[in-house]
């Protein structure tokens, strides 16, 4: 069973932003298990146990097919990001994730981007052996050099 309310900020912000033509991209930050094992997956263990049990996975699924009933006509929804910055220390339990997500999403809703995120924080693309349809794959670079560019930016 879906609990509104544990989605109530992106329920109430999503159509504030199309309100002022503002597209949105929704995205989960916090996956059973967590997705890595850093702080901003509220992963208090620092381990990804997501990546170790099918269970916490399936629930993912089963969250964003419930997502994509509510969103699958809304135009000003850019897309779906089903997990932000994962870590899987194997790196092929994730692109097997996708896999499984992608058709799975599709029976719902066959026209939103999915924006998916490389493995280890968005950085690395090990065993994406071939590409999905109407998929972003999002590359995350917290490299110093970006880091540097930026503040030259920002100063000038």
């Amino acid at each position: 069973m879906l609990v509104e309310g544990l989605l109530y900020c992106m329920f109430l912000t999503s159509p504030q932003c199309a309100k002022h033509k503002i597209y949105t991209i929704l995205d989960l930050h916090t996956a059973p298990g967590g997705q890595n094992g850093d702080w901003h997956s509220d992963n208090v263990t620092n381990y990804a146990a997501f990546w170790d049990h099918k269970d916490h996975q399936d629930r993912v699924i089963w969250l964003w097919r419930e997502i994509a009933k509510r969103y699958k006509d809304n135009t000003w929804v850019a897309g779906y990001n089903p997990i932000n910055e994962p870590c899987d220390p194997m790196h092929y339990r994730l692109p097997a994730f996708y896999d499984r997500f992608e058709p799975a999403i599709r029976e719902i809703d066959p026209h939103h981007i999915l924006w998916l995120d490389g493995n280890t924080f968005a950085m690395e693309w090990k065993y994406f052996e071939k590409p999905l349809p109407n998929c972003v794959y999002a590359l995350h670079d917290y490299s110093v050099r970006l880091r540097e560019t930026l503040l030259l930016w920002q100063g000038s």
